[in-house]
């Protein structure tokens, strides 16, 4: 980085004028690479009614503002230019490398905080394309990061060339650190592309069929095809209210191409649907089957037949605890009970059971194939 010349008397406040250009300068390259990255994920997740659209963006502006900020601030704090260029490097290297755990470590903890009877649990496992994907993000990341770092120099002369008299930022400085947008625009480009994009995709594609399906196109079966014969059955049951929700990712191996997608409507219909790739590829009346899973599961404590286990196969299992626990509380289980739906998150929800004697149990459901019942406790009233 070329030292500005300058008089002595004015030596303290063009560094100082420097040091700040240098913060901003961090601060404006983060704000565009957020805005094209995990604002605009957002949006789209929001127009398809997903479950915590914002989550990524609220996860990572702060640690990202944090990064870039003094991450500017340290490369116009030395004269080298190799400074700059190293500090960047890593700035951007981190920051690829948060994205990537943003949608799995970052959501998990976030969910732990707002539910603590998921702590430790991995609601969102990364798996082996996640870690494939991150890493060339973050091969990537810091060679632009170096580009970055070396125009840095520039762009905070170039702001205090064009700053008033008294030293304050103009509107040409604003614009000159402004120079690393098309940078910014790389990197946004390159999370969303291998990050943001495949995670999204399914709710996406759901998402839609399920507009079309409401607005009342009249050439959608023509349109869309088997996605829409997909959907199709439970048309009468679709209303515009809904949320949906990611479940995971159908490959044992960890690849994101055909994932299980649960919406849960305002009537209390739940339809779960698999995708494959932008294509829906069946639905399943997912309510109707949690209501089947919980009466043979009563049926399970009541009378300790397990048959419904072996003829479900891999769709449906429950833990040993579970029947332990069921077997257990077997004079307080009736069939006669009322079922509740509560909060999911991912592919974990609960099923609020009150009986009517009183007695009243949580089970919690997790996964897609199978689907396990991996606990059941009778919680305070």
């Amino acid at each position: 980085m070329e030292i500005i010349n300058v008089q002595p008397q004015d030596e303290v406040r063009t560094r100082q004028f420097i040091k700040t250009a240098g913060v901003w300068y961090g601060i404006i390259f983060d704000l565009l690479l957020v805005l094209f990255s995990w604002g605009f994920d957002g949006w789209i997740l929001h127009s398809v009614s997903a479950d915590m659209p914002w989550l990524k963006l609220l996860i990572g502006l702060p640690l990202t503002v944090a990064i870039c900020g003094l991450t500017g601030f340290i490369a116009a704090s030395s004269s080298a230019t190799v400074i700059s260029i190293t500090s960047w490097m890593v700035a951007c290297g981190l920051i690829a490398w948060i994205a990537g755990h943003i949608p799995f470590d970052g959501t998990n903890l976030a969910i732990w905080l707002v539910d603590n009877r998921l702590w430790g649990e991995v609601i969102f496992p990364s798996g082996y394309s996640a870690a494939v994907r991150t890493t060339l993000l973050v091969i990537v990341s810091v060679l632009l990061g170096g580009v970055v770092g070396f125009l840095e120099g520039a762009a905070t002369q170039l702001a205090w060339d064009r700053s008033t008299d008294e030293g304050k930022m103009s509107f040409g400085s604003w614009i000159m650190l402004s120079i690393s947008l098309p940078l910014a625009l790389i990197l946004a480009f390159l999370m969303s592309s291998l990050i943001n994009r495949p995670l999204r995709l399914p709710q996406e594609t759901v998402g839609k069929l399920i507009q079309s399906t409401l607005a009342g196109d009249a050439d959608i079966e023509l349109n869309m095809g088997a996605s829409y014969r997909s959907i199709k059955p439970y048309v009468d049951q679709i209303t515009p209210d809904y949320t949906s929700y990611f479940v995971a990712f159908s490959s044992e191996t960890g690849t994101w191409f055909s994932a299980y997608i649960d919406t849960a409507f305002d009537n209390g219909f739940i339809m779960r649907c698999v995708t494959l790739g932008d294509t829906v590829a069946y639905c399943t009346d997912f309510s109707e089957e949690v209501r089947d899973w919980m009466d043979n599961l009563i049926h399970v404590g009541l009378d300790g037949e397990q048959n419904w286990l072996e003829k479900r196969g891999k769709k449906f299992d429950v833990t040993q605890e579970v029947l332990d626990w069921l077997e257990a509380h077997r004079e307080q289980l009736s069939l006669n009970y009322e079922l509740t739906r509560e909060e999911q998150y991912g592919g974990w929800f609960y099923v609020d059971v009150k009986f009517d004697n009183g007695f009243r149990m949580v089970c919690r459901f997790r996964g897609a194939a199978p689907v396990v019942v991996d606990q059941c406790v009778a919680p305070d009233n």
